[in-house]
């Protein structure tokens, strides 16, 4: 946590500023901040997750299949990560819903993300920002799908999990 010390421009210093202000933050404390860092009240703090569950529309050419990596731009912050699943598929004339391996081009879904570290990610219905996001393909870097976050994954606590150390970072993981 941190107070900001000032808020300046090109022109000058602020009192405060506004959404699509370019600005510079300077902070009382040496804390490094770049594009896609949420600064936030300390009441109210986003949920930071890595897995979350959304609503997805696929616009891509080449079908959706999970475990393919993506780069997913939620907010102004990129992060990779892929579709760990996808649920099921929502048909759009009656709401309904089956079983599906794939999504293709303007399908409409229920899948889980995962992405290579935590953001924050909000419910759609809670904050439009955090809880939306985009799908870039990371081939040729154009625009495949669209979300809207359900709600995030909630860490739960096992007593038959035991941690064992690896050397297989999330990043080694998401390749695979």
């Amino acid at each position: 946590t941190s107070k900001v010390r000032e808020i300046t421009t090109a022109d000058g210093q602020l009192e405060k500023a506004g959404t699509a202000q370019a600005v510079t933050v300077v902070l009382e404390d040496e804390i490094d901040l770049s594009r896609g860092d949420v600064l936030v009240h300390p009441d109210h703090r986003p949920t930071l997750a890595r897995t979350s569950d959304a609503h997805l529309i696929w616009m891509g050419e080449a079908p959706l299949l999970p475990g393919k990596r993506y780069e997913f731009k939620i907010g102004s912050r990129y992060v990779k990560g892929l579709i760990d699943s996808i649920q099921h598929r929502i048909d759009v004339n009656d709401l309904s819903t089956r079983e599906t391996e794939a999504l293709d081009l303007n399908g409409l879904a229920r899948v889980r993300i995962a992405l290579e570290e935590p953001v924050a990610i909000d419910d759609y219905k809670l904050s439009r920002q955090t809880g939306s996001f985009i799908i870039v393909d990371l081939l040729h870097f154009g625009t495949v799908g669209a979300g809207m976050v359900i709600a995030p994954a909630q860490a739960t606590r096992s007593t038959d999990i035991v941690w064992q150390p690896t050397r297989v970072t999330a990043q080694i993981r998401a390749n695979q």
